[in-house]
Order: C-alpha cells, then sequence, then structure tokens
C-alpha cells in the first residue's frame, strides 16, 4: 500500500502576485491534505479561478469565502467556514485540528514576527496560514534571507499561534475578543486496521517503532512480536531531522500495545 501522501511546503513569493496570495497557498495545502494529495494545485492558480484574479489595489489580498469558493466549486472539497460572528474560540479552533482537519488561519503577523519563527523580513501585517494536527505552513517561510524562518515540518508553538490569531486586524468588526477566523477541510482521515504476524516458520516477527517526544520523532526503536492485531489512527508527526513530517499509525486500545507508533505500512483503512 503506497503511502499516504503529506503536503509539500510551497512558497508564495515566487508566484505570479506572491505578496497578495498567502490566503490561497493556505487553501492549496489545505486542498492536497483533505484529497489526500488527489488536487494538487497551487496558490496562484487559486488565485487565477477567484472572483478576483488580478489584485484590486485597494485590497490586494483574498479572503476566506474567495478561495473557499474556488475549493468548493472548482475542486469540490467541502469547506466549513467561520468568520464574523462564526468565528471560533481559540479552543474550539484547536478541538477541530486534533481531529486530522487541515485548516486556513488568518492571524496578525505581530508575535510571528517577535518568534523564532519570523519569515516575514519586518512585516508584521495581516496574513493566512496552512495548519493541520501536526504541522503549520506559512508561506513566507522559505528560508529566503538570513534571519528568515525556513519550513521543516513542525507544528508553531500554540501559544505564538493563539496570539496572532488574536491579533488580527477585521476592521472595525464587533467581535468577540480573541476568536478565531479561519476554515477546515472536511476530516478524510480513516481509521486503520494493524496486523503484525510473523512469517511461515517463525515463531516472532521484528517490526520497528517511532519514539515521539513533545509531538516530534526523535528516533525509531527495533520491537519483536509473537503477533498481534490492533485498530490505529493514522498521525501526521514532524520527524525535524529529516525535515520533514511522516504519516504514522498510532495503536489504540484495548491492545496491550496502545499508544505506540508504527510505520504505515503495518496498517489498512478499516
Amino acid at each position: 500500500m503506497p503511502p499516504t501522501p503529506v503536503a509539500p511546503f510551497e512558497a508564495q513569493l515566487p508566484q505570479k502576485y506572491g505578496a497578495t496570495i498567502c490566503t490561497a497557498v493556505s487553501a492549496s495545502r489545505v486542498a492536497f491534505e483533505a484529497t489526500n494529495g488527489r488536487v494538487r494545485t497551487t496558490g496562484a492558480a487559486i488565485r487565477a479561478r477567484t472572483n478576483e484574479p488580478k489584485p484590486d489595489p485597494k485590497s490586494p489580498g483574498l479572503n476566506l469565502p474567495q478561495v473557499v469558493a474556488v475549493l468548493e466549486n472548482v475542486h469540490k472539497i467541502q469547506m466549513d467556514v467561520f468568520i464574523g460572528s462564526r468565528a471560533l474560540p481559540w479552543t474550539e479552533y484547536e478541538a477541530k485540528r486534533k481531529t486530522g482537519r487541515p485548516s486556513i488561519i488568518q492571524v496578525g503577523y505581530g508575535p510571528i514576527a517577535a518568534s523564532m519563527f519570523d519569515a516575514g523580513r519586518g512585516f508584521r501585517g495581516g496574513h493566512a496560514m496552512a495548519e493541520t494536527e501536526s504541522d503549520t505552513k506559512d508561506s513566507l517561510a522559505d528560508g529566503r534571507a538570513r534571519g528568515v524562518w525556513k519550513y521543516d515540518g513542525r507544528l508553531y508553538t500554540r501559544a505564538v499561534i493563539q496570539q496572532a490569531a488574536a491579533a488580527l486586524d477585521i476592521g472595525g468588526g464587533r467581535y468577540p475578543a480573541g476568536v478565531v477566523w479561519c476554515a477546515f477541510g472536511a476530516d478524510v482521515v480513516p481509521e486503520y486496521r494493524v496486523e503484525v504476524m510473523p512469517l511461515r516458520g517463525k515463531t516472532t516477527r521484528p517490526f520497528r517503532s517511532f519514539v515521539i517526544r513533545n509531538g516530534l520523532i526523535v528516533d525509531t526503536k527495533a520491537n519483536r512480536t509473537g503477533g498481534f492485531r490492533a485498530r490505529a489512527h493514522l498521525r501526521c508527526v514532524p520527524w525535524p531531522a529529516r525535515r520533514s513530517s511522516v504519516y504514522v499509525l498510532e495503536l489504540l486500545k484495548p491492545s496491550s500495545r496502545a499508544g505506540l507508533f508504527i510505520p504505515l505500512h503495518w496498517g489498512e483503512p478499516a
């Protein structure tokens, strides 16, 4: 079974109208994640399909409804939009993200500019990024110059993102303080069946598991079993040593190995 594809990083600045397409690039990453790689597009391509293909000089950026219209009408991806009076409290945003649903989150860049993740070279205005359960994709983070953060597959510190979401300038609208303007793609991550059994003529089977600390893969570990079956959830976990994220299977109760993370090839969708 081929591995589930992980959306690669996409830089906005080299693309057409690059300074204005952060929301479109975030939408392209959500499209990839929400369809397990079936939809492969770019921020520039999404901008070209919106009702504002050429930036309006008075308001050059795109909003969430504009890019969501392209995802839903062109790519047939169901999206949930939470803006205005529907904007989410931070705890609800986090709860939805942790279920595996990819998101576009709108932020004020100031708190990110003040953190180790700064990729703006002095920019502190409105921005959009893509997030999943395990990583944050800031389309500015291309390492283009000294001091510019380069995407490495990790999830940004949650306090920084919470502050950035609260710093979004919504133009004077009267909405509760600290809510998150965002859009979520449909959750397409299935439960998996895992079976690790000895080969014919053998009494045990070797397999490897991942050592995960603070949400990051830090090592692998050799294991051996006389055989087991389990249910599992698919997880995408950053692996800093490889500058990427990988999909792994987290074994579930009632298995005695619940909580163990193993390579994806040991399972198949239930």
